[in-house]
């Protein structure tokens, strides 16, 4: 059994796509009051619309059987929906299962609405790991075909699916064989450029943003396809691990001029640099300057002044009152 989930947020469009022109047949409405899958749809919108933070609460489960195991039925298909709703925690929420036979498997396709009748999103965090957990706990459970999973362990044998997989999106560029060999078996720069060259490729380095740069290989019509994908090894960081740092020109060659290749002498002398400790002590030496300077100028300025009060306080010298208009005179 293989489980695949796509988050989206028209659950008028998905049931269309999935009944329209008799295509499915309706095996389950969960926690809704409509049976038609139209008015059901109509109904989870409403209900979503509660919680205004949740982008994406429509769910779509694909669930496909194994053919080996012959044709599931109905109450069967049921069951096991039922139980990957309860590992998602959906079992509370909206959800319609419909059964598709236009594939040579079986299989079944669940639209389930994230939001619950609390208005609150059930988080879809691991979702892939506890939906194949789900499979796996059922397959174990009535002896069919275990499939190997990516995100969930087999119960039989624990182990997970390792290596690459098994199949490419169509929509990412490839490239040739040649092409992919020199990218991977190049010993320095010079080979990697001329053998891309010669089946009409190149590679740039390019950097967005606050990224770190990476390999891009161009082809011939203008397709993109960074390097990494065509092998770990062919990243940009590994590259220059193997390769050594780039050639950003041609490089300069003494036996090509047949002269040493010597540095230009700068024009001028160059003032020598002062070393740290001259500098510090210069620094004091100024500093100290400034403060005796600045000392002296105030003293010179005060001096006058303070004799002055200080002879006037000694001689003990009082300001004589001024005669008031009703004195003893008067």
């Amino acid at each position: 059994m293989i489980a695949k989930i796509v988050k989206g947020k028209d659950f008028g469009g998905l049931a269309r796509y999935l009944t329209d022109g008799g295509r499915g047949e309706v095996l389950d409405m969960r926690n809704l009051a409509s049976d038609a899958p139209e008015a059901a749809a109509s109904e989870m919108q409403v209900a979503a619309s509660v919680s205004r933070r949740t982008q994406s609460p429509v769910m779509h489960i694909t669930v496909s059987y194994d053919p080996a195991d012959g044709e599931p039925g109905n109450a069967q298909m049921c069951d096991d929906a039922a139980e990957v709703l309860r590992r998602l925690g959906l079992e509370r929420n909206q959800a319609m299962i419909v059964r598709h036979r236009d594939r040579e498997h079986h299989h079944m396709h669940i639209v389930a609405n994230r939001v619950g009748p609390d208005g609150k999103a059930v988080s879809d965090s691991n979702s892939y790991a506890r939906a194949k957990a789900a499979l796996r706990d059922i397959e174990t459970r009535r002896g069919l075909t275990v499939t190997p999973g990516r995100h969930a362990p087999s119960p039989l044998s624990g182990e997970r699916m390792k290596g690459p997989r098994g199949s490419i999106d169509p929509r990412q560029h490839r490239v040739p064989e040649s092409v992919k060999q020199t990218l991977l078996t190049s010993q320095n720069w010079g080979d990697l450029r001329r053998g891309l060259k010669r089946d009409g490729w190149r590679l740039e380095t390019v950097k967005q943003c606050n990224r770190p740069a990476g390999a891009v290989l161009i082809g011939p019509g203008g397709q993109r396809i960074a390097a990494g994908r065509v092998g770990r090894s062919a990243t940009l960081a590994r590259l220059r691990s193997r390769l050594g740092p780039e050639q950003t020109g041609k490089p300069v060659s003494a036996r090509a001029t047949g002269k040493a290749l010597t540095l230009a002498k700068p024009h001028g002398k160059r003032r020598k640099k002062p070393k740290a400790g001259q500098q510090m002590k210069d620094v004091a030496r100024i500093g100290a300057e400034i403060t005796s300077e600045i000392v002296g100028a105030i003293t010179k300025t005060a001096a006058p002044r303070g004799r002055l009060i200080g002879a006037t306080r000694r001689a003990g010298s009082r300001k004589k009152k001024r005669p008031g208009l009703h004195g003893p005179g008067m």
